[in-house]
């Protein structure tokens, strides 16, 4: 139940997933058309210049850096929780806030 609250704090950031709620047997998040990082590189890696990775890269250090600024700390973070929508970075938080011990 803790997750679920920690979810539903306001933390506005655009390159982090809007979670939207959670349903009998799902959560509800913010789309992301182009799915993860993960795939989204192994199919475009190569066709990406330095520049569109340099803000792929700095887009995902923002969201972290946010994200430790809200005294909030990502447990989980990988390519497949980091998603792309419209070519930006959307990272999906598994997170704990360190007021709780979850």
């Amino acid at each position: 139940m803790r997750h679920i609250k920690l979810h539903k704090e306001s933390i506005a950031n655009e390159n982090i997933l809007r979670f939207y709620g959670i349903t009998k047997i799902e959560t509800v998040l913010e789309y992301a058309d182009n799915g993860t990082l993960k795939t989204y590189l192994s199919k475009r890696f190569n066709k990406l210049n330095w520049n569109e990775k340099y803000q792929l890269s700095f887009q995902l250090a923002s969201a972290v850096a946010f994200l430790h600024e809200c005294d909030v700390i990502h447990r989980v973070l990988h390519a497949d929780n980091v998603l792309i929508h419209q070519k930006k970075i959307k990272y999906q938080r598994q997170v704990t806030h360190q007021k709780y011990s979850v």
